[in-house]
């Protein structure tokens, strides 16, 4: 009995002494949700391990989870615009044959130090990890039931006013002076041409990297339209030499006087801008 009594007091001293560790996992907290660079999709990886927790989750067995951005994170709720504005976010893009590429959603970057540089020939993950580098991915166009996309390459960033927005034929991107980062497709009628202004009426305020649209009535339209989509003048409208012979996709016609021709050509000796074509 003497015996029996020391070891069961050994006992309880032990467990009085030192407490057991927390549990590893938390299961309060849900399961981790990480996105797939390689296909976009969200992917459940179990309870997440809790940071003060006197084990390590490899001693249970348990994998650590690829270096994934988390999903439903803050630059989820973001437009284009906003995301391709915002840093520590990263643009996914479709290629869809109906209008390519279509943007596909905004999201947050991987627990990693945020990569910049060159977006050219990375690799699914990498991209990702880039916030100036948008990824690429296969489209739902003509795709069988139960499609999932897939990682087609990394490009670099549209920058500028509707920077990778692509409307429907017949229509122009275009923001406005009050909501210079709001992009709009509007018909080409009614946003304007970047030409034609016969009004007196005063310009709008548009942003930087943007032309303010002129209607058919030759007044402004309101609407702002980025300068990449500002189609060159035909050449027939210019009316100056030197107009005409800074433009490269121009030739300009004279009409020459007292000329020598041979199979080079001619050589007058006066020229005069006759028009451009």
């Amino acid at each position: 009995m003497i015996r029996v009594a020391c070891l069961v007091g050994l006992l309880a001293g032990c467990l009085d002494s030192k407490p057991l560790p927390p549990p590893c996992l938390d299961e309060g907290i849900a399961d981790a949700l990480l996105r797939n660079p390689d296909n976009g999709q969200c992917e459940s990886f179990g309870p997440v391990c809790d940071p003060q927790c006197g084990q390590s989750c490899p001693e249970l067995g348990i994998p650590a989870p690829p270096a994934w951005a988390t999903c439903n994170g803050a630059c989820e709720s973001l437009t284009e615009t906003q995301c391709l504005a915002t840093s520590d976010c990263h643009a996914a893009y479709q290629d869809d044959s109906a209008a390519s590429p279509v943007f596909w959603g905004c999201w947050d970057l991987p627990p990693t130090v945020a990569a910049h540089g060159s977006c050219a020939n990375l690799d699914s993950q990498t991209c990702s990890e880039h916030d100036d580098c948008i990824s690429l991915y296969t489209g739902p166009v003509n795709q069988p039931p139960n499609f999932v996309p897939s990682f087609e390459s990394c490009a670099d960033e549209p920058t500028g006013p509707c920077g990778g927005v692509t409307c429907d034929a017949g229509k122009l991107c275009v923001v406005t002076p009050t909501a210079p980062t709001a992009t709009a497709c509007e018909p080409t009628a009614t946003a304007g041409a970047c030409t034609g202004l016969t009004c007196t009426q005063p310009a709008p305020n548009c942003p930087s990297g943007t032309t303010p649209g002129i209607g058919a009535s030759g007044c402004y339209t309101n609407y702002c339209i980025p300068d990449a989509e500002c189609a060159a003048p035909a050449c027939a409208t210019l009316t100056t030499e030197s107009a005409c012979t800074a433009r490269s996709d121009c030739d300009t016609v004279y009409d020459g006087s007292n000329c020598t021709c041979d199979d080079n050509g001619c050589t007058c000796q006066t020229e005069t801008f006759l028009r451009c074509q």
